[in-house]
């Protein structure tokens, strides 16, 4: 598939009761749900397969599970875990190829 720039979407909807605090207000936790369907609208609108965005959702909780797991177990920050993780993934990929020796 190319490039796709430019692609976008717009998802109008009513704020639910259960999306308010006691205030009346949108909870900010809400937004996180908001933000989760006009994702799977916009993967829709450009043709993505439901099962790959499935897929893909998989593969963000691994990761995330893995960098809280590091997080926890090493008690460092969730950005010190992330960015340990990657450099070690980056590393066994060129070991791997032959890039390093």
């Amino acid at each position: 598939m190319g490039e796709i720039t430019g692609a976008r979407v717009c998802v109008t909807r009513t704020v639910a009761w259960g999306e308010t605090d006691a205030a009346g207000h949108n909870h900010f936790s809400a937004a996180f749900r908001w933000l989760e369907e006009t994702e799977h609208a916009l993967y829709q609108c450009l043709g993505f397969d439901i099962e790959m965005t499935d897929r893909l959702y998989r593969i963000l909780d691994t990761a995330f599970s893995a960098v809280i797991k590091r997080s926890k177990e090493r008690k460092i920050s969730t950005r010190t875990a992330a960015m340990a993780i990657g450099v070690e993934r980056v590393l066994d990929a060129k070991r791997d190829r032959g890039l390093f020796p």
